[in-house]
């Protein structure tokens, strides 16, 4: 009988030999003799012959045999015999050889499947991965999750690649982050979201990005987000707007200043708050940002918010946005803003400014306009300017009002003029002033 042959003889017998072999002879080879046969040999092997192959042998085909096995066989290998091969038979095999496996990959042993090396991940089919329960994936080691491609990633099921562990998700990097969809995301803990790498989340798209829920942004650090590109922010803003619960202040205050720079007009003009901006994050906006800015959102900044502007950012400003300064909790947030910045102001800008944002600046602020500024004030703006404003006015400002400027004083306010000031207006100012005023100074 067939068994009866020797294993050097087995050995000997030609790919055509052991083709000829009947399936129920060949069913009968021993476990001693199955070890015996070369990769040449295992690779010429029928269907037929390895389904006659009982299950409890299939691991006696050595290492070196089982670098023989094909693409096609290992798709028609029994599901009885896939649990049975062992750590050091599949470890043998290529990814080539592996892509063969299909959805049989699932009936791997545990123990083959933590021994999976990244370039053998990398060779499985999406479907034979997308086969493996969240259990089974868990088992894989971190170097075979780095051979994970981005196609593979998305193929995993929301349940099941909440089942990986926060090691292998340490390990995902920015191109493997590529493939994670938002339903995925969204189905993973605080823990596994705070395992990425923060180089990995650069890799998530937009549309991820756009569909990831408040909680999970709630998960990310600040060194994640730190990470987040400007495409990234984009599709963040234009989402969720920082609804309550997405950030804490901390978090959204590291995202760069060129992540804050895919921000487009049209989401500055929809925004309702700013709340959460550092001054740092608001220095960085574009001239174009400025002036496309709600006053929604400019009514919420603060004067500690305000100081880092630039004249240029101010000189963007729509005056609505400017007069939104002195509202709700901006009353006096126009404090912040630098001396320099002042100096922004346009003519145009400084004529439409409510009296009351005006009547706000402080003493050093109004010093730093300028006689073009100063002159642009509307007779409403001059009449509200205060008693300290009125003192820092150097008589070169004074100068500066025309008629129209200075016929807004009140007579209040002209007793409160030094008599350097008084003589340093021009004789149409002076004349503007009206009977009252004059007759005030005169006293």
């Amino acid at each position: 009988t067939i068994t009866g042959i020797a294993t050097d003889a087995i050995a000997a017998l030609t790919t055509s030999q052991l083709a000829n072999l009947t399936v129920a002879k060949f069913g009968q080879l021993s476990g001693t003799q199955l070890a015996v046969l070369s990769s040449t040999q295992v690779a010429a092997l029928t269907t037929a012959q390895l389904f006659a192959i009982d299950a409890t042998k299939i691991d006696d085909i050595s290492e070196e045999g089982s670098k023989g096995f094909t693409a096609a066989q290992l798709a028609v290998i029994p599901v009885g015999s896939m649990d049975d091969l062992t750590v050091s038979q599949v470890s043998q095999m290529s990814s080539t050889q592996l892509a063969g496996l299909g959805t049989n990959m699932s009936t791997l042993s545990n123990t083959a499947l933590g021994a999976l090396t990244s370039t053998q991940i990398a060779g499985i089919k999406t479907a034979a991965l997308a086969s493996l329960t969240g259990a089974q994936l868990a088992l894989l080691s971190t170097d075979a999750v780095k051979g994970l491609t981005s196609a593979q990633i998305t193929a995993i099921t929301s349940t099941n690649i909440a089942l990986m562990s926060s090691d292998q998700f340490a390990a995902f990097t920015s191109v493997q982050a590529s493939g994670l969809t938002s339903t995925q995301i969204n189905n993973l803990d605080s823990a596994r979201v705070g395992a990425l790498a923060s180089g990995a989340i650069a890799g998530l798209t937009t549309k991820a990005m756009a569909g990831i829920t408040s909680t999970r942004y709630s998960y990310m650090s600040s060194d994640q987000i730190a990470n987040i590109t400007s495409a990234q922010f984009g599709a963040i803003i234009a989402t969720v707007q920082n609804t309550a619960g997405s950030f804490t202040a901390d978090n959204f205050q590291a995202f760069t200043t060129s992540a804050l720079a895919g921000m487009t007009t049209s989401m500055m003009s929809k925004l309702t708050s700013l709340t959460d901006y550092s001054s740092r994050q608001l220095a960085a906006f574009s001239t174009a940002q400025y002036a496309a800015l709600s006053t929604a959102a400019a009514a919420t900044l603060t004067s500690d918010q305000l100081g880092g502007l630039s004249a240029a950012q101010v000189a963007a400003m729509t005056t609505d946005t400017l007069n939104a300064l002195t509202a709700g909790a901006s009353t006096g947030a126009i404090l912040g803003l630098s001396t320099s910045a002042i100096a922004g102001l346009t003519t145009a800008q400084l004529s439409a400014l409510d009296s009351d944002l005006v009547a706000s600046l402080s003493t050093a602020q109004t010093a730093a306009l300028t006689t073009a500024q100063l002159s642009s004030l509307s007779t409403r703006a001059v009449s509200v300017l205060t008693a300290t404003q009125l003192g820092v006015l150097s008589t070169t400002q004074i100068a500066s009002l025309s008629s129209a400027n200075a016929v807004g004083l009140t007579t209040t306010q002209t007793a409160l003029l030094s008599s350097a000031q008084i003589g340093a207006f021009s004789t149409a100012a002076f004349a503007s002033m009206g009977t009252d005023n004059i007759e005030k100074i005169s006293t």
